[in-house]
């Protein structure tokens, strides 16, 4: 069973007809840009490729609705150290080097950091 990104809670998946309903439950899968799009639209076409696709994650609809388009660092710090990890791991593999993730004052310094290096 897949699990959200952010607070590892069991997610369900929903038929397509019921995601127009208001009272959507909180574990309907979602799928979330971890750096929100606004924040990648000033960056253009220099991020590599496998970084858009990487940038896409399932969560549930709670987290995904609190996140919105807020900070993901600053975000995965408020849910705890599993979370922290958890986005740590998949800014590796976007291409951020592993020591200037701990540094990182924001997840949108990431994108800096990506397209610096391709």
């Amino acid at each position: 069973m897949t699990t959200c990104f952010y607070c590892d809670r069991p997610l369900r998946r929903i038929a397509q007809r019921a995601l127009w309903f208001k009272d959507s439950p909180a574990d309907r899968e979602t799928i979330d840009h971890i750096i929100p799009q606004a924040a990648m639209r000033r960056f253009g076409r220099r991020l590599p490729w496998k970084f858009y696709s990487l940038n896409q994650i399932e969560c549930c609809y709670a987290c995904n609705n609190a996140k919105g388009d807020m900070d993901p660092i600053y975000w995965a710090r408020n849910l705890g150290p599993e979370a922290v990890a958890r986005l740590a791991q998949r800014l590796m593999q976007m291409g951020v080097a592993a020591d200037a993730i701990v540094d990182l004052p924001n997840g949108y310094e990431a994108l800096r950091l990506v397209t610096a290096a391709a």
